[in-house]
């Protein structure tokens, strides 16, 4: 019974002492590296590498957010947010504030784009939040940018609602949400 023996886990040659999560699980805290790469990760004890049944892990540069634009959406959520920055790659996420896992769509390198989900707070009109990215969907960038949720204008009315063919009509449209 190899579960009596896993007290952590292996990457590569170095060992980190983990805790044991139900009988099928062991947490092991990620040990730092300078370079990245890919490196076997296997169970067992400080004294015996268990053999086989390792798998890989990969090393990345931590990615970095420079700028968003635009720099504000709906409360509603649905805003396409172009995320520019370093080191992005494919497969990463976006997070909103509190709202995480967002999927981000891989342009670049140095841009990604999320779509804002709705704000998850009710009776809220105005806003603003962290904007960052996961390699993982776990842990966030240090760096973020500031995505501000403001209310939906809506269109109430319009006066007047026509005119003529020619240039110069000037009109007013009634609404809410349209200041600022």
């Amino acid at each position: 019974n190899n579960s009596t023996i896993v007290t952590g886990c292996w990457f590569g040659s170095t060992y980190i002492a983990g805790r044991m999560v139900g009988g099928d699980r062991v947490r092991c805290a990620v040990p730092s590296r300078k370079v990245p790469g890919v490196i076997d990760v296997g169970v067992g004890s400080s004294d015996l590498k268990l053999p086989g049944n390792s798998v890989l892990y990969e090393y990345v540069v931590d990615p970095s957010v420079e700028s968003v634009f635009p720099t504000r959406g709906s409360i509603e959520g649905g805003t396409s947010v172009v995320l520019v920055g370093k080191f992005f790659t494919g497969g990463m996420s976006c997070s909103f504030g509190e709202a995480v896992g967002v999927e981000a769509q891989f342009v670049s390198a140095t841009e990604v784009r999320c779509v804002s989900p709705a704000l998850a707070s009710p009776g809220v009109k105005r806003t603003s939040v962290s904007l960052e990215v996961s390699v993982n969907g776990v842990d966030y960038s240090r760096s973020s940018a500031s995505f501000e949720y403001i209310e939906t204008p809506r269109v109430e009315s319009v006066w007047p609602r026509r005119s003529g063919l020619n240039d110069g009509v000037t009109v007013t449209v009634q609404g809410s949400g349209l200041n600022d």
